[in-house]
């Protein structure tokens, strides 16, 4: 397993990948189902190498079912918003992202700092209602209150910030012809290229009460896939260009 155990990291990933050719993206979705109930906890008594020496195997053609590299690198694609591009055809000049919403929106869960980062990208959410039941307060009103089960899966992205991704953001602008530019604004995308780190899920469930207002139990399943980009880039999926870096120093 060449590319989880933690490294340095490299400067040039996204740019390189994107002269590979056609980018593929991993099924983050897929690798998560893959991974879910294994055996990929390191025991106390288990030293490291022993631990990657036992996992290394299985995680390779876990990863090479779900899209990644031969060398055990992922590539995560986070599609953008349409809205959040603007272009000015007297300039030829494309805006992505703003200082409101930034690019992307961040979830939370609660976890040990060494396991990994507390903010995530959704990239799955599947909702069901499962039942019914009449609730009350203590003063006696009662309410039809509608019992919902709430599967979601993300990918984890490091952030200071609590809600948008990246914490410090410019608009970003790029040069675009108009046919390039209209091409670009509905295949825009975050992409970042890194690796797994263990362990590979974090999990965490939450709930939300109902009120009078809004008579829902809702119970949340969030499942995050434990990634550690080294970098990060807005993709024009369109052309397969990359519009502009987002360096990772102010966030990681």
């Amino acid at each position: 397993m060449k590319a989880v155990p933690p490294s340095l990291g490299f400067r040039n990933a996204c740019e390189g990948m994107a002269t590979r050719g056609p980018i593929r993206a991993v099924d983050a979705v897929g690798l998560v189902a893959a991974l879910r109930g294994g055996d990929y906890e390191k025991d106390e008594f288990e030293t490291t190498q022993a631990f990657w020496r036992r996992i290394g195997p299985k995680i390779d053609g876990v990863l090479a079912k779900a899209g990644g590299e031969a060398d055990g690198t992922l590539v995560v694609t986070f599609p953008l918003d349409e809205a959040l591009a603007t272009y000015e055809a007297d300039k030829g000049i494309l805006t992505i992202g703003n200082i409101a919403s930034r690019l992307l929106r961040l979830g939370r869960i609660v976890v040990d700092r060494d396991h990994g980062p507390s903010t995530y990208v959704s990239v799955s959410s599947n909702e069901r209602r499962v039942g019914r039941y009449v609730g009350g307060n203590a003063f006696g009103a009662t309410t039809n209150v509608v019992k919902v089960e709430r599967d979601v899966v993300g990918v984890a992205v490091p952030s200071y910030g609590r809600y948008f991704w990246p914490n410090e953001f410019t608009p970003i602008q790029a040069r675009l012809a108009p046919h390039e530019a209209r091409a670009a604004k509905t295949a825009l995308a975050v992409m970042m290229v890194g690796r797994l780190r263990a362990p590979f899920i974090l999990t965490w469930r939450d709930r939300d009460l109902p009120e009078f207002d809004n008579p829902v139990d809702r119970t949340t399943d969030i499942e995050v896939l434990n990634f550690a980009p080294d970098c990060a880039a807005v993709l024009d999926r369109s052309s397969g260009k990359i519009l502009a870096d987002i360096p990772l120093a102010d966030w990681q």
